[in-house]
């Protein structure tokens, strides 16, 4: 009994220390990887543009860019106030997504749309400049603003010309839906008889 017992404890042992050095192994590795990747982060900063909650990586860097100013202001907002940041965030989701999408539906009315945005923040910068200016300087902002005006107006007209022919279409389709439906009235309703004789109902 008594070789048996001290066999036991020599094992458990082993046992123990086996554990401890896997254990430190593990810990190890993972050290290595945290300070890999820290290095990597700060050779390249860019890696640690990723997408805030609310928005994907690749609608972070789609503001980035074609709003470049707003960017700006998410990226000092983010340091800020974050909690404020994450807020804006998940209210550009919106707004983000159905632009990238027009991107690949209709890239000439994603333009136009690009163009009407970034000329907003241009207009309210040139109308805090004529607030804040006084004389010749408030003549010239005063010009740049209606001209600005004017060219928002043009876009804005343009994608709303776009979004009425959009819907025309879409009414031309269901009118000529109902016109065909119309046509075939004799035609539907005897085979919406059959399938009620000879199989469960279905849909017409």
């Amino acid at each position: 009994m008594q070789p048996t017992t001290a066999f036991t404890h020599r094992n458990k042992g082993r046992i123990r220390r086996w554990l401890v050095l896997f254990t430190l192994s593990f810990l190890l590795v993972g050290l290595e990887s945290a300070v890999e990747a820290q290095g990597r982060f700060r050779r390249n900063p860019g890696l640690q543009q990723e997408g805030p909650p609310g928005l994907s990586h690749q609608e972070f860097q789609f503001i980035r860019e074609h709003f470049p100013d707003r960017f700006s202001r998410l990226e000092r907002l983010r340091a800020a106030d974050p909690e404020t940041f994450r807020e804006k965030a998940r209210e550009l989701h919106t707004e983000v997504r159905r632009l990238m999408a027009m991107r690949e539906e209709d890239p000439a009315r994603f333009q136009v749309q690009i163009d009407e945005i970034a000329l907003r923040s241009t207009v309210r910068r040139l109308g805090e400049r004529v607030r804040d200016s006084q004389g010749v300087e408030r003549q010239e902002a005063e010009t740049e603003l209606r001209q600005a005006l004017t060219r928002a107006f043009d876009l804005r007209q343009q994608l709303k010309q776009a979004e009425f022919e959009g819907l025309k279409k879409e009414l031309d389709e269901l009118e000529n839906s109902l016109q065909l439906r119309l046509e075939r009235r004799e035609e539907l309703i005897e085979e919406k008889f059959q399938e009620l004789t000879t199989r469960p109902e279905v849909d017409w």
